[in-house]
């Protein structure tokens, strides 16, 4: 008896839910075939499928399949042989080696504006970042220039200050010398009280700037040349000096410095 009262109550649940289960809430692939005359469409714009009848669908390209809905899954078969699979979701139908979307009519133009407005917002994000990335970049430029305008000050008598380094800079004459004579020159300027000396390699490579200007320095230094005497470093026959077209130091034998001759500069620890 209880048996029977089990089974009867299994029924009267199942027809009640069955009853009462709102057409609107049933999935595709709770039906047998897909509705004639639908087209199915991806938003890439390339690839359809339409229903011709309940039991065939046709491509984008003309080719006429046969089709069997099992369960949430579509089958096509081409030519009797080759079988596509596609699954069934609330959107459409999803290829199931690409996991290509083709949209039914009903959600085709929802699709299409959803994609529409990712991209949108996808080219906002892009132009966001790009304006903020010229925006970091103007401004490292601005902050740059500032930092090389304060670098190097001049004072009346024409003394360049190098507030990096601490050290301090004189233009010689605006003419070829030999080393001999640049060497003159400097032990001899009296320039803001004097004490002036060659440069090093080393001294004059902290002046080099590559780009700056005409000749790789900073346009406070006014001279035309673009190779400058160098201190030696020893008391031998060598002469030294910097290349600023290459920001590189060569040398060349003393006795030979009149026949190539370069410019100077004066250098001397700043002032404390």
């Amino acid at each position: 008896m209880r048996g029977k009262l089990r089974i009867g109550y299994c029924v009267m649940l199942l027809v009640f839910v069955a009853g009462d289960w709102p057409a609107s809430a049933q999935l595709p692939f709770m039906s047998s075939s897909l509705k004639k005359g639908e087209v199915y469409r991806a938003l890439n714009g390339r690839e359809s499928l339409r229903v011709v009848s309940k039991d065939e669908i046709e491509d984008e390209h003309g080719t006429v399949a046969k089709y069997t809905v099992e369960g949430d899954r579509v089958r096509l078969v081409v030519g009797g042989v080759k079988a596509y699979y596609y699954k069934i979701i609330k959107e459409g139908l999803v290829e199931e080696r690409s996991w290509t979307v083709l949209y039914s009519p009903s959600n085709y133009d929802a699709a299409v504006r959803r994609a529409e407005e990712a991209r949108v917002k996808k080219e906002q994000q892009a132009r966001t970042e790009r304006e903020k990335r010229e925006r970091e970049a103007e401004e490292a430029q601005k902050k740059a220039a500032q930092a090389k305008a304060k670098r190097f000050t001049v004072s009346s008598d024409g003394v360049i200050t190098d507030t990096q380094t601490g050290l301090q800079w004189v233009v010689g004459p605006d003419n070829d010398m030999s080393y001999e004579e640049a060497e003159n020159w400097v032990l001899t300027c009296n320039i803001s009280g004097g004490s002036w000396r060659l440069p090093t390699n080393m001294e004059l490579r902290t002046l080099y700037i590559r780009g700056e200007g005409k000749r790789n320095m900073a346009q406070v230094f006014n001279s035309t040349g673009r190779e400058f005497w160098a201190e030696n470093s020893s008391s031998g026959d060598k002469a030294w000096y910097f290349d600023f077209e290459d920001g590189k130091e060569y040398h060349r034998y003393k006795e030979h410095s009149d026949s190539y001759p370069h410019r100077v500069f004066g250098v001397r620890s700043s002032p404390r």
